[in-house]
């Protein structure tokens, strides 16, 4: 494509907007760029919340947070997220592994400890 004009090369950085997508104004191709990713990452993280992808819906979420932080919806959106990751985080730290088969508590023999009353009686 070539351009001749007066202004031809204003008038290109106009249409095209800040070399920023977030920094362009909506209706050039840089600012259309922006609203598209902002969407895409928005529709990915509700995804992956809603099939239960917590860490990956969080990274997509804060991308979009960061992208627009005025964003109510987003940001509820991220909250859920947050709590459920925070969730697993919790589970995974007091999981039993699987190697030990059974709690710790399980392997006493109660009955094997004396009490005070035997004790005195020894």
């Amino acid at each position: 494509m070539v351009w001749e004009g007066k202004d031809v090369v204003a008038t290109g950085q106009k249409l095209i907007g800040a070399t920023n997508p977030l920094a362009s104004e909506h209706g050039t191709i840089h600012g259309d760029f922006a609203i598209a990713l902002e969407e895409g990452y928005y529709r990915r993280g509700a995804a992956h919340l809603a099939m239960g992808k917590f860490k990956e819906a969080l990274k997509d979420l804060q991308q979009v947070k960061k992208m627009c932080p005025n964003d109510t919806d987003a940001s509820k959106k991220l909250k859920e997220c947050e709590k459920a990751v925070m969730k697993l985080k919790f589970e995974e730290a007091i999981a039993v592994p699987e190697h030990q088969g059974r709690p710790i508590a399980d392997s006493i023999d109660f009955h094997s400890i004396g009490t005070m009353l035997n004790m005195a009686s020894v």
